[in-house]
């Protein structure tokens, strides 16, 4: 319901008026599935979309495959309402490193951040 008017050709209207159509590529799918290559890119952003999926399974598929998409030291950015904890208590046992949260009300009820960083990059390796 929240997401009501959020459609593909919404979305190219959008990106045409601020001028960006041309570095820009558009794909719908479905966030438990999504349709990228494992280690495509290095950070995934999910802004207030897991919520909409009442079951936590779901919403935990939704997680793992963004996770799968990034690449090893990539990061994942998520902005949520409601089950944010329970968001970074997933990544934290996925082994997740670097997970942060904080929260602030916004649309008058908690609205969660969190970052986490999927280990394996640079940043994880010794000399």
């Amino acid at each position: 319901v929240d997401q009501s008017g959020n459609s593909l050709e919404a979305t190219r209207r959008n990106v045409e008026l601020e001028g960006v159509a041309e570095r820009v590529e558009l794909k719908d799918g479905d966030a438990r599935a999504l349709p990228f290559a494992d280690g495509a890119f290095d950070l995934v952003v999910s802004s207030f979309v897991v919520h909409n999926m009442h079951d936590r399974g779901d919403r935990q598929k939704a997680l793992s495959e963004m996770l799968l998409v990034l690449k090893p030291g990539g990061w994942l950015a998520i902005m949520d309402i409601r089950p944010g904890p329970e968001y970074a208590k997933f990544l934290r046992e996925l082994r997740l490193t670097d997970v942060r949260t904080w929260w602030r009300p916004l649309f008058v009820q908690r609205t969660d951040a969190i970052i986490a960083r999927k280990p394996g990059g640079a940043a994880d390796r010794t000399v």
